[in-house]
């Protein structure tokens, strides 16, 4: 027995534009049939005269959402033939026959009813089903998973808004019904600089299998939005960034002589703005260290000392001193 889980009108589409596969829609709405209604279809070849015999002859069900402002249940079908007939049954009420189902044809429930059975109207244009759309890169698993975009029917846009943003940092490419896209110019960009407002605003994305994109300053925002649509038959794309705040971008770390040959420790960020570590071996602070300090998401570092490499009494504050500024170490 099939659930149907909204409240819907529905539509039957056969596609049988291929000989021997096609599929029934079902549109959903809420006019005609509730939540718990059940219903069930049924099909025939038209050559051989088979009858239904009050099984459903349903092989796969999916969720089609959103094709041009509707919504689609999707029964999917195989057969070595190319003629058939089928009706439907809604909570024990049968559908009068189609019979001879030859090309795309669109049945839609009108609500009406003769000789105790449901009446439709029909036409021959089928739904455009909406693209499958993933992100995938290096960070989605090594290009194994990637989320879903999801379709917006008012623009016909497919959005997906990323909040790890350290992920578009490595290389990716958005995966459309199967085949790889990216831009076609710009392999590697930063946000921040390549437009305004941080945003790169729709540009054509093209199937290329080699190469991938980066967003090389991608950790700088606290999130990424990227949207696909189809303008005609080209794919476009673009990708606006939320920055983080100022205080969001600055990190600390210390590093010295006597501590694992100058690796890096990073210092852990208070809710007040200040940085805080607790060194568990202070007598390695008699030699060498330093404190480094990136105001920019660790695009930079800068180098601290104390003043005069004199050190304070515990307890006390003292103003580092900056001492060099060098790229992401």
């Amino acid at each position: 027995m099939k659930k149907f889980t909204l409240w819907l009108l529905f539509a039957f589409v056969a596609l049988v534009a291929n000989a021997g596969n096609f599929s029934v829609y079902l549109k959903i709405d809420r006019t005609y049939v509730k939540e718990s209604s059940s219903v069930y279809v049924y099909l025939w070849n038209t050559d051989e005269d088979m009858k239904w015999d009050n099984k459903p002859q349903v092989t796969e069900k999916d969720i089609i959402m959103d094709v041009d402002g509707a919504k689609y249940f999707k029964y999917s079908f195989s057969d070595s033939d190319n003629k058939y007939n089928f009706l439907f049954i809604c909570d024990g009420k049968q559908s009068h026959d189609y019979y001879d189902a030859t090309t795309d044809i669109v049945i839609t429930y009108n609500g009406k009813t003769s000789n105790g059975k449901y009446e439709y109207d029909k036409s021959t244009t089928a739904p455009v089903e909406p693209a499958s759309v993933y992100l995938k890169g290096a960070n989605y698993n090594g290009w194994k998973d990637g989320p879903k975009f999801e379709y917006n029917p008012e623009d016909k846009t497919y959005v997906y808004t990323e909040t790890t943003t350290a992920n578009l940092a490595g290389e990716f490419k958005i995966l459309i019904d199967g085949k790889w896209y990216r831009y076609e110019n710009s392999e590697d960009f930063d946000l921040l600089d390549n437009k305004k407002n941080n945003t790169r605003t729709y540009e054509e994305i093209k199937e290329i299998g080699d190469k991938d994109m980066t967003i090389k300053d991608a950790a700088n925002f606290s999130s990424i939005t990227i949207k696909v649509k189809k303008d005609g038959n080209a794919w476009k794309m673009q990708v606006e960034g939320t920055p983080k705040s100022t205080e969001d971008l600055i990190s600390a770390r210390w590093r010295g002589e006597s501590y694992n040959s100058w690796a890096n420790n990073n210092f852990t960020k208070n809710a007040d703005g200040s940085f805080t570590y607790v060194v568990e071996s202070p007598a390695g602070l008699a030699n060498d260290w330093s404190v480094d300090i990136t105001e920019n998401n660790g695009s930079t570092w800068t180098w601290y000392r104390l003043p005069d490499d004199k050190y304070p009494k515990v307890g006390t504050d003292v103003t580092l001193v900056a001492e060099s500024t060098t790229g992401s170490m």
